[in-house]
């Protein structure tokens, strides 16, 4: 039986059980459309925007684990999905872009076609783990279940396939799922193994640092801090790994109550995080270091440690517990630090920044523990990513390091198609907000019921900050003019409310979050949170 180029790759997603697609149909990519019409296990979700769609499906793959897929036309549709995937690169999120390109002689010679530009596929390699053009229908199948396997084993990265348009149509022999290659996982050397569980056995007080590569190895992070006694600091893409009212958490690395802690330390376990310079992470003074990532490139880059494992978090953590036998340690002093210094952070970030800190009380009062919250990047979200409670992994998801804005109104729409048994509630500066407003009308279209929380200061508060502390009184571009938020968002179909006071804010969003429709909460705050 002969199947067209777009029912292939269709054929291919659901043989790879792949549930949810998102996306534009435009011109170029109909064939592909038509063969998920009423599709039996693939739902389909219309955006208003690539951007938008390439956030949700990033949403929708850090909540679930599973792979975040976007459909985009050629050239427009095309480019319009970079900056989420290179959001998805800067934070290892298993998106995949499938997109179609004008046909290599069309492209080369231009010729004035439609969405015509120079080198799309070059474009798109540039931002993604890995880029694949194929050039005939029967490549189909088969390339996109290698991208898949790749997906799925490798380091977390978003992956490109291009389509020349005049495949979509062609012809091709139906096949079943295309076989891959299934590669054994780097093995772990038992030398090393020994040599860590003795540095382990041996140190007197050890801290754990578990990143974005432990999102699913949260019960052997736990059992690993358990039998040492050790506390556990996190990076902002893995908060939840272990849950914050546990006694060993200690909150996010990187500020001065981690650094004054980890100069206590003999020993750091650092797995799944690359040390990145965001946070000054690259220039801590660590003791001796055991580094496990699955990336080979990680270990070393800014630390030499005393052993290296190459391996997944999950499989080395374990193998790690295993190796220590009946080994248990206690410390109880260590467990009291963490205490006390979880403390005085909590307590100095109120004295620096009261009127922030207010509003994140007044959300961690309102919010339920199986709550999965996504941030944008705005003064409020830079306060609540460190300290807003967060329970499980998989429920805190933020633009950390590509630090782009419009991203969380998108993401949870995709969260909350993956977790739709959760609250999901996405936290909006008025800046980043309209950046992706018009994603209102997905939810509302879709009937996902998403609480959207939006914190209008009538500016860009963190521009604002930065250049009132580099340039006095010398403001330039950081002031906005905002609609009424409540009446645009009425206009998209959903309950709105103001809230005017940290107070106000808890009340309205325990009522949205016990709605079955999406809502928006607006918070009204004056002066902007930039003067405090």
């Amino acid at each position: 039986m002969s199947v067209t180029g777009g029912q292939a790759v269709v054929n291919a997603l659901a043989a790879a059980d792949v549930r949810v697609v998102f996306g534009i149909p435009g011109i170029h990519n109909l064939a592909l459309y038509d063969a998920l019409f009423q599709h039996p296990t693939i739902r389909h979700l219309t955006v208003r925007h690539e951007q938008g769609g390439g956030f949700a499906a990033d949403g929708y793959a850090r909540a679930s684990g599973a792979i975040g897929v976007l459909l985009t036309t050629t050239g427009p549709g095309a480019t319009n999905a970079l900056t989420p995937l290179a959001e998805a690169y800067a934070d290892s999120s298993r998106v995949l872009l499938i997109t179609t390109g004008l046909d290599d002689d069309a492209a080369t010679r231009e010729t004035g076609e439609l969405h015509e530009m120079r080198n799309q596929f070059a474009l798109l390699k540039s931002v993604t783990g890995r880029a694949v053009r194929v050039q005939s229908a029967e490549e189909i199948p088969v390339a996109l279940a290698q991208i898949i396997h790749e997906l799925r084993t490798g380091r977390p990265r978003p992956h490109v396939l291009e389509l020349p348009i005049s495949l979509l149509e062609r012809s091709v022999t139906a096949t079943g799922a295309a076989a891959t290659n299934d590669e054994l996982p780097p093995q772990l050397s038992l030398q090393r193994l020994d040599e860590a569980a003795s540095l382990l056995r041996s140190a007197r007080r050890p801290l754990l640092i578990a990143g974005g590569g432990t999102v699913d190895a949260s019960a052997e992070v736990i059992a690993l801090a358990e039998r040492l006694d050790a506390p556990v600091a996190l990076t902002r893409s893995s908060r939840g790994v272990v849950p914050d009212d546990h006694p060993l958490c200690f909150g996010v690395a990187g500020d001065e109550a981690f650094k004054q802690y980890l100069a206590t330390c003999d020993l750091v376990i650092a797995v799944g995080t690359r040390f990145g310079k965001l946070w000054g992470m690259d220039r801590l003074k660590l003791p001796t270091l055991i580094h496990i990532d699955l990336e080979a490139a990680v270990i070393g880059r800014f630390y030499q440690p005393a052993v290296g494992l190459v391996a997944d978090a999950k499989a080395a953590l374990r193998a790690l517990v295993n190796q220590l036998g009946a080994f248990r340690r206690t410390d109880e002093a260590a467990r009291a630090a963490v205490a006390r210094l979880r403390s005085e952070r909590v307590a100095a970030h109120h004295r620096r920044e009261p009127r922030t800190m207010a509003l994140v009380d007044a959300l961690a009062d309102a919010l339920p523990r199986d709550v999965i919250v996504t941030h944008d990047m705005t003064i409020v979200c830079y306060a609540a990513i460190r300290l807003l409670p967060v329970y499980a992994p998989r429920s805190c998801f933020y633009p950390s390091y590509y630090g782009t804005l419009g991203f969380a109104l998108p993401a949870a729409l995709g969260a909350k198609l993956a977790r739709p048994q959760r609250p999901v509630v996405a936290l909006c500066g008025d800046g980043g907000f309209l950046f992706t407003l018009h994603e209102l009308a997905t939810a509302v279209q879709s009937q996902l019921p998403v609480t959207f929380v939006v914190f209008n200061d009538s500016c860009y508060s963190a521009i604002r900050r930065a250049e009132q502390r580099t340039y006095g009184d010398r403001i330039i571009g950081a002031e906005l003019v905002n609609p009424d938020f409540c009446l645009l968002a009425e206009s998209f179909g959903l309950r709105a409310e103001r809230a005017s006071t940290p107070a106000a804010l808890t009340t309205a969003l325990r009522s949205a979050l016990a709605s079955d429709a999406p809502r928006l909460v607006e918070v009204a705050i004056s002066p902007p949170l930039s003067e405090q």
